[in-house]
């Protein structure tokens, strides 16, 4: 036999022998699926949650901390931002995110300057028209 038609052979035979055992219709399993993205609730209510007294001498901190809960039909909503804001003096922080029973609460709250009512607010959005919940603390005279 002529070297030209063995060396056909042999690669044929070896072609053949990689084939052998190797099924390519038989693809592996697919991983699990990815998690679909939670569910994102909007919140449709703020509610004012009542402290005690919120009050004090002008220029100083307020006795009480305005509070908020979030709720979305009545349950609790975690993880949405309050915007709070105050006709007068100054509040932070600026926003603050609820928990996970839906509450959310500023750290100070310092009175202006003027004696009288003076107001804050927690908001739903930072945009005019946003749910807002109210508070009025009643100021005195600085002593």
């Amino acid at each position: 036999m002529s070297p030209f038609p063995r060396m056909m052979l042999v690669s044929a035979i070896v072609l053949l022998g990689s084939c052998i055992g190797r099924d390519d219709s038989v693809l592996p399993a697919p991983g699990p699926a990815p998690a679909p993205p939670p569910a994102k609730v909007d919140p449709n209510e703020i509610e004012a949650q009542y402290v005690n007294y919120l009050g004090g001498a002008a220029g100083y901190s307020s006795t009480g901390r305005p509070r908020v809960r979030v709720t979305r039909d009545g349950a609790p909503v975690h993880g949405v931002s309050v915007f709070w804001g105050v006709n007068e003096g100054h509040i932070t922080p600026a926003s603050s995110v609820t928990d996970l029973n839906g509450f959310a609460e500023v750290q100070d709250w310092r009175l202006g300057l003027t004696p009288g009512e003076q107001t804050a607010w927690g908001a739903l959005g930072a945009e005019d028209g946003a749910k807002r919940a109210y508070f009025t603390a009643r100021v005195s005279p600085r002593p």
